[in-house]
């Protein structure tokens, strides 16, 4: 019903259009009998402490996606891994972009980035691939 549908978060309904739509994964469907054409290959949530990342991580999960790999400030960590994310890592850190490809052992071709900022740009292009796909959440 309507009544029903208003009360779904606009951030679930962010995360769920950009990583369904904008990034091209494959929906998830219930009950999930087959992994998803992707569901090995790495995805970096970056802010993943963000609302919409928190999303983000939980329907990736959901969806079968096993390799999701979240940024997120030290105390978000825990709560990302109960979420589903395979790798947390530290965004303040020098050397978070190598983290992330040690993680994950080749550039990326999924990227959302939750903070679209200057520098999470800089940080993204050092960890994604030529032909990889990433999708920015911009504030309105």
């Amino acid at each position: 019903s309507l009544e029903a549908a208003a009360t779904i978060p606009d951030n679930f309904i962010t995360a769920f259009y950009t990583l369904f739509d904008c990034l091209g994964l494959a929906p998830p469907t219930f009950p999930i009998s087959v992994p998803p054409p992707h569901a090995e290959t790495p995805i970096l949530v970056y802010g993943a402490g963000a609302t919409s990342g928190q999303y983000a991580v939980q329907l990736l999960a959901l969806a079968g996606y096993k390799r999701d790999i979240a940024t997120a400030s030290h105390r978000h960590h825990s709560h990302l891994k109960s979420l589903g994310a395979a790798h947390v890592i530290d965004y303040s850190v020098d050397d978070m972009p190598e983290k992330i490809l040690l993680a994950v052992g080749k550039n990326l071709r999924f990227v959302l980035d939750c903070i679209s900022a200057e520098s999470t740009l800089k940080s993204i292009s050092s960890v994604v691939s030529s032909d990889g796909a990433v999708a920015l959440l911009l504030p309105v």
